[in-house]
């Protein structure tokens, strides 16, 4: 079982496009192709920090979660609910997929199976040929990835400042789940604040846990804070010692505890339901409660004008509904940015495929019908076969 991790705890953010440059010299190479992106007719405006940072942060989750090929729309939409943008998704993967296929062969960090699907997604994008030409010209000079796209995350100091719920993080408070989390960072010193931390939230949580359960643990936890720095306990002490049958028991009146809880829980919503009922028909009568509805707010974005009136909206509405949107939401929202495109190009623009009616532009996006990809039993990258 791995936790949970939020961003922070896989990601430090960069500030200079020099620190990624000092990651691997190989992100000066991307850097390169990133800047033609700002031409004719991509007219790319997006920070190169930014998407940098948004490259490497999905990486890092990608090799750390080791996700299925059907997990992928679930990045793509986090990479769209970050950026703000939908053809952002397009740039970050394709970017991601041939940084990892710059990985040295023995130290892929990453399944092929899912290094497939982000290619199956993304194959038709615009963003694909600049970089699977630098990919080649890379592996001719036999440049290599060595960063190893482990976890980096923020300073304990930056931690102390935002509220994090430990209980979900360590997937209900599992021991292993505890030593992983703990285990992100190198200092003595900072593990032992983050178990402290740990523990403040088993305090915080006390009433709906079990008293064995949450002595337990803060005994687990003790063992981190507690620890001399010349011989650390990380993980070297045992669980408890409970047979089976005690545990099973203790168990059961956890549970028995927790559904007590809940079933309160339960009557505090259903009071505050009625509250809430009744502070809506208020607002109703001062209009407080109108809504629109997702299309009336995609229709008034096609009418505008300039992209420029409505590229706040889109951020928006991608920032709103990365969360629980469904696909055919995500592919309205879409539409707005292929409407401007099409205008600006006269082209039949979307996600799955490109259709240039314009002949330069078309020679730039033009992608042979022949042109494959083979990893090989080794995951020896990308190739393209006559």
């Amino acid at each position: 079982m791995k936790p949970i991790l939020p961003r922070e705890m896989l990601w430090t953010e960069k500030q200079t496009m020099d620190e990624f440059f000092e990651l691997d010299a190989v992100n000066e190479d991307f850097f390169e192709v990133f800047t033609t992106l700002r031409e004719e007719p991509f007219s790319l405006k997006a920070d190169a920090v930014r998407v940098f940072n948004e490259v490497y942060f999905q990486l890092t989750r990608i090799v750390y979660e080791q996700p299925l090929p059907d997990d992928i729309y679930k990045y793509m939409k986090d990479i769209k609910g970050n950026l703000g943008w939908s053809y952002s998704a397009d740039l970050v993967m394709t970017m991601a997929y041939f940084l990892l296929s710059l990985v040295e062969k023995d130290i892929r960090p990453v399944n092929k199976i899912f290094s497939k699907e982000i290619r199956t997604r993304i194959f038709f994008s615009p963003y694909w040929k600049p970089f699977k030409h630098l990919f080649e010209k890379l592996k001719k000079e036999k440049r290599v990835l060595r960063y190893s796209f482990k976890p980096s995350p923020v300073s304990v100091d930056q931690i102390s400042e935002r509220y994090y719920n430990w209980n979900v993080i360590t997937c209900n408070y599992d021991r292993s789940c505890i030593d992983s989390v703990i285990r992100l960072w190198d200092g003595f010193d900072d593990r032992q604040e983050v178990a402290k931390k740990i523990k403040d939230s088993i305090y915080m949580n006390a009433s709906r846990m079990n008293y064995v359960t949450r002595l337990h643990l803060e005994n687990i936890l003790d063992e981190y804070i507690l620890a001399d720095e010349d011989a650390p306990v990380w993980m070297c002490a045992e669980s408890s010692p409970y047979d089976e049958s005690d545990s099973l028991r203790k168990r059961t009146k956890e549970l028995e505890a927790n559904v007590a809880a809940m079933q309160e829980h339960i009557r505090e919503l259903e009071a505050e339901n009625e509250g809430l009922k009744s502070l809506i028909e208020t607002k109703k009568k001062t209009g407080q409660s109108r809504k629109f509805t997702l299309p009336q707010i995609v229709n008034y974005c096609k009418g505008s004008v300039q992209w420029d009136d409505v590229k706040q909206i889109v951020a928006m509405l991608n920032k709103l509904l990365r969360r629980n949107a469904t696909e055919e939401d995500e592919k309205l929202v879409d539409s707005i940015e292929a409407e401007f495109i099409n205008r600006r190009f006269g082209n039949t623009f979307n996600n799955a495929n490109v259709t240039m009616h314009n002949p330069q532009i078309q020679d730039v996006y033009r992608i042979s019908d022949n042109e494959t990809v083979n990893l090989g039993d080794e995951g020896d990258g990308i190739r393209e076969e006559d």
